[in-house]
């Protein structure tokens, strides 16, 4: 079994694949009907060679393929600052074929080239945790997706007061920029809130409202500040939200004031909020929400360890960690990860550390952590062996705990 990344003639097959892995029409066309329809979505040719880089495959001895999945790179807020992010998607393979280590071998693959590609993160939304916990994936807190009819939406809160602007291809800079800004708060303020590959402007100009039904809408206060937006797609008398840009109450009871306007066009509104939001307080009869999971990985754990210190010590000025912390990552799929790493008032360097000061962690526990899943209070309870001789020491356990703290993540579904 070989794994590569695949060439143009392939993009076919490769499509085949996936139709079947997700219940979807598979493509009926030709293969030379496919390829140009392939060709008019990148009409660039280095633009083409990049998608192609970044999709792989699995094939037999023969060179047929067997399995596949998407490498997207992007960059992500964390702890307000734009890292890189390996995105797996697209992870299918035939029937006949599973269970014979494609997609492993694929997986394998993709993580290295992320290693390479300076990636700090690798997420995705999985089949089943089990399978992918085995190459370091662990889950990421909920997102909670609602569904509300417009109708039925009563505040329990103030909305913050502004008016509405729905943004179109040949609209002013300025609605352009106040957009930007908002998603620059966004990142900011959440983890794991993507930052978009393509500029506003770019995307009304490909996604033109009056013909895809995908509209972007922004509200600014009475000073003509940007305080709130959100786009969605409408169909079928449903609205899907895709994107929601907000930082309080005020702000979010804006928009489902605004949302009550469709009342009489819409049945239902689908939106997804951050983990743990306190929905209920906003509205009246809150209806049970729906979770969907995301999965992370640590790609790069010295450049991570490394954000952590740089947030401690820009919080905490004047102090110092205990002497001789150190963190101890396991890690047989990413050898760079395999190593000791102390926390010195200048930053995270490699190398060793008293056992008794060294939080031993595999990679899934990291991970974990980072996703705010697990909390260094938390790991004597999942360890058979019980506390990590590293948080024996009351103030060190503290001082683990104060350097990995919780994190807001929201990474939604649509990115």
């Amino acid at each position: 079994m070989t794994v590569r990344t695949i060439r143009r003639e392939e993009v076919p097959e490769f499509e085949r694949i996936r139709s079947v892995a997700y219940n979807a029409t598979p493509p009926d066309a030709g293969d030379q009907a496919l390829l140009a329809y392939f060709d008019k979505l990148f009409p660039n040719p280095v633009e083409r060679q990049t998608i192609l880089d970044h999709c792989y495959a699995s094939f037999t001895d023969d060179d047929r393929m067997t399995a596949v999945a998407i490498y997207g790179q992007f960059r992500a807020g964390f702890l307000g600052e734009l890292v890189s992010v390996g995105g797996v998607g697209g992870v299918a393979s035939y029937p006949e074929h599973r269970r014979g280590g494609g997609v492993r071998r694929i997986l394998e693959e993709m993580l290295r080239q992320m290693a390479a590609d300076g990636c700090v993160f690798a997420a995705l939304y999985p089949f089943r945790h089990l399978f992918y916990r085995k190459f370091g994936f662990e889950v990421i807190q909920n997102s909670w997706c609602y569904s509300l009819r417009p109708a039925d939406i009563i505040l329990r809160v103030p909305a913050l007061e502004g008016s509405w602007t729905m943004l179109r291809p040949a609209g002013s800079e300025q609605d352009f920029a106040d957009w930007r800004r908002l998603e620059d708060r966004m990142w900011r303020h959440f983890d794991g809130y993507f930052e978009r590959h393509m500029d506003i402007r770019a995307r009304l100009e490909q996604d033109n409202p009056f013909t895809t039904r995908h509209y972007h809408y922004l509200m600014r206060d009475a000073k003509g500040e940007p305080q709130t937006a959100l786009s969605f797609h409408s169909d079928q008398r449903r609205i899907v939200v895709r994107d929601l840009l907000f930082a309080s109450a005020p702000e979010l009871a804006a928009v489902l004031r605004f949302l009550q306007r469709f009342a009489a066009d819409i049945d239902k509104v689908e939106l997804e909020l951050p983990p743990g939001y306190a929905f209920s307080l906003l509205i009246e009869d809150t209806p049970a929400p729906v979770t969907r999971t995301a999965m992370l990985r640590v790609v790069d754990a010295e450049a991570f360890l490394g954000l952590l210190s740089r947030r401690w010590h820009k919080a905490h000025p004047g102090r110092s960690l205990p002497a001789g912390m150190a963190v101890s990552v396991h890690d047989e799929l990413l050898p760079a990860n395999q190593a000791s790493f102390l926390l010195t008032p200048d930053g995270v360097r490699r190398g060793t550390a008293a056992p008794e000061s060294t939080l031993d962690l595999d990679i899934c526990e990291l991970s974990a952590l980072a996703s705010g899943d697990l909390t260094v209070s938390d790991l004597p309870l999942t360890r058979a062996q019980g506390c990590p001789a590293a948080l024996a020491d009351r103030e060190r356990a503290a001082a683990f705990a104060e350097f990995f703290s919780d994190r807001r993540w929201y990474m939604r579904t649509y990115f």
